[in-house]
């Protein structure tokens, strides 16, 4: 019934470098989506690209908001569990059906994944997908998420590391609860040697790494500005 051998959610808090770590997968053999598909569009903060499938995205954002959390309202505090609504897990399961069935190698991207990880690994379960997920879990130093956060939402330091905390916590308690092993991509690996890092991750996932891919990354993209004083 279904055609995938490999499936990969990517991992990681905003302004951590899912986008990057996600398009380079994209350009490497995993679909991420398609032009048609990708949302936001490329901007000032991500010129290369989001790499965020819009119905994973919506999909992330209905099952939050019903219970109880907007992501851009930048709240710290998040709903202890998720009440997501069988229409909600219905589309879930048809997403992740009609990728599996059409594509070989296939992921999506979204940071509010961290959020609801333990829903998609549910859906994967029931579906006997669960053997073909390999998470990748993006890593980047928490003051440099901070620092991104407040430069670009112009949030309060308290505020951007108690969310960046939050996201990175659940994360990782899901993956632990779960007992699965996974990848990591380190950005500051990335900045030492961008081949090196990005090329291990691909060899990881048994994919190769291509020019196309690499090219995606820039050391100035990781940049971060600094603070304004307080």
């Amino acid at each position: 019934m279904f055609k995938s051998n490999l499936i990969v959610p990517v991992i990681g808090m905003h302004r951590s470098g899912t986008s990057l770590t996600a398009g380079t997968l994209h350009h490497a053999g995993i679909l991420m989506g398609t032009e048609r598909t990708f949302y936001p569009p490329p901007s000032a903060q991500n010129p290369r690209g989001f790499f965020e499938h819009i119905r994973f995205r919506r999909l992330n954002d209905r099952i939050l908001e019903r219970s109880g959390y907007r992501v851009k309202s930048w709240s710290t505090e998040f709903p202890q569990s998720l009440a997501p609504g069988i229409r909600n897990l219905i589309e879930m399961h048809a997403l992740i059906t009609y990728y599996a069935a059409t594509e070989d190698q296939w992921g999506f991207k979204d940071p509010r994944s961290c959020l609801t990880l333990d829903l998609w690994l549910r859906a994967f379960q029931r579906l006997g997908l669960l053997s073909r997920v390999r998470i990748v879990v993006v890593e980047r130093d928490l003051d440099e998420i901070v620092q991104s956060l407040m430069n670009r939402n112009g949030l309060q330091e308290a505020v951007a590391r108690s969310i960046a905390g939050q996201y990175l916590h659940r994360a990782q308690e899901t993956i632990a609860r779960w007992n699965l092993d996974y990848e990591t991509l380190s950005m500051g690996d990335v900045r030492k040697d961008p081949e090196e890092a990005i090329g291990a991750l691909c060899s990881s996932l048994g994919i190769r790494l291509n020019e196309e891919a690499l090219s995606l990354y820039e050391k100035e993209l990781l940049h971060t500005a600094e603070l304004p004083r307080q």
